[in-house]
């Protein structure tokens, strides 16, 4: 069974902000966190149940994982000088 990626409105709206090299390499980092999630710069984030982030260079994708659904739900997208805010 496969793991699926859904965004919140916060999140898509965050992304339509980035310009397109941006989203390409965001997209390509959720990609393989997807496929490889031991491989990707993942950490769990301190006082926040059940919350983690992704580092993509100088941006961080927020993220909760529901391991019933096996599904990633994308709160966040933004530069790590706002996203801890």
């Amino acid at each position: 069974m496969n793991w699926h990626i859904q965004w919140s409105i916060n999140a898509i709206k965050d992304m339509q902000k980035l310009d397109k090299p941006l989203k390409n390499r965001i997209w390509d980092s959720l990609n393989s966190m997807v496929k490889q999630p031991q491989l990707s710069d993942i950490k769990k984030l301190k006082g926040k149940t059940g919350e983690y982030r992704l580092r993509v260079g100088d941006w961080r994708v927020r993220f909760r994982v529901d391991f019933i659904n096996r599904t990633y739900l994308i709160t966040h997208v933004k530069h790590r000088r706002d996203i801890y805010r």
